[in-house]
This record gives structure tokens, sequence and C-alpha cells, in this order.
């Protein structure tokens, strides 16, 4: 399933990139890294169930913008981990870990400084995997989900790259199916969460 949530990314990407270079647009290449706050139920369970801590995630992009338009398309790939909050009477070791790509249309503010603020929003497929790390007693569970987001951020440019701050929250389109940690039963979950997100984004403005 991972190698198939790969490919689909990479189709993502791979289509878009060429229609652009086909019109003259240069892409932009980005990096990043940050975290991820669960919200909702994905954080705060009820007493049948678990929540998840703040987590980590990786990022890598590409994005490109309409000749003399503020207006963009960018697709990237998002990799992160998500781990079971503490609990004294539950022992639970569970992770979530998510691997997919989305396709947003992005939106430049206009400004006259190297700071330039934007906003994006759009949708994606990522695949999403509950499990107790370490051989435990907990199932493996995984699904693959659609899912959207929405957020902004700001941009900063230096020598030819730009650097970049955001936030984006998401939610799956569905929930994923129940699954057990430690021998302990737990409700199904909807992964719903803010990434932030700091990297460098290469080509300039």
């Amino acid at each position: 399933m991972s190698r198939l949530i790969a490919s689909l990314v990479s189709v993502l990407c791979v289509a878009p990139i060429a229609s652009a270079t086909a019109q003259g647009i240069r892409p932009h290449f980005g990096v990043g890294g940050g975290v991820t706050l669960p919200t909702g139920n994905y954080h705060n369970r009820d007493s049948l169930g678990v929540g998840f801590n703040n987590g980590w995630q990786a990022l890598a992009l590409v994005d490109f913008a309409l000749p003399r338009s503020p207006i963009g398309i960018r697709v990237d790939g998002t990799y992160s981990v998500n781990s079971t909050n503490t609990s004294n009477t539950v022992p639970t070791r569970a992770q979530t870990r998510l691997l997919g790509g989305s396709l947003d249309v992005t939106y430049v503010l206009q400004s006259s400084t190297p700071v330039k603020p934007y906003v994006l929003t759009g949708a994606g497929l990522y695949h999403v995997r509950a499990f107790t790390p370490g051989g435990g007693s907990g199932s493996d569970t995984s699904a693959t989900k659609l899912s959207w987001n929405a957020g902004g951020g700001v941009r900063y440019g230096v020598r030819g790259a730009s650097l970049f701050l955001e936030a984006r929250y998401s939610s799956m389109a569905r929930w994923l199916n129940a699954y057990a940690t430690e021998g302990f039963y737990q409700p199904g979950v909807r992964v719903r969460q803010v990434g932030v997100t700091a990297g460098i984004r290469l080509g300039g403005e």
C-alpha cells in the first residue's frame, strides 16, 4: 500500500510539472518539517478510547505560479507520526502514521517587501495506519482516505530562494476503522489536525 501511495503521489507531482514546463513555467521545489497538532476526537477521546499527542511531519513540495497572476498550484507529499496520549488507567502505546499527497490552489498576497503572505486550499489522498509499535498486543489497522486542507503562511525571499512558515488544517473524509492497543479496544478515529511547517523553497519568487 505504501508503494501505491508513493506512486499516486509521483503521478500527482509529475503531471502538473510536465504541463507547467511545457508552458514555460519554472517549478519551485521545497522541503520542510514541523509539528502536527491533533484536534477534536483525534486529540481528546471520550472515556472509551484514547487520543493522540502532538507529533512530527516531513514535507516535500513543488509549486508554480500562473503567468502574471497571484494564483498558483502546489503539489506536496507528507509523512507524519503521532503517538497516543499517556493514561494512568489504560496502558496505551499506539501510533498513527500518515503518508500521502495533496493538490492545492495557492494565492499570494501582493507585497512590496520580501515577506509574501499566502493562503492555500485543496484535497489529497492519504494512507493512515494505526498500530502498536515494537510488536505489542494491539491490532494493526490501515486505510486509504480522501482528505481536504486549508491554511496559510508567509514566504521570505533570500538570494534566489525563500524561507516559509505555514499552518494548515486537514481532515480525513472518513473515519479510520476501530483498532486495539495493548489489548484494549479503541473506537474508530477521524484524523483531524493542524500541521505547522517551516522550510525552504528554491527558485525565489
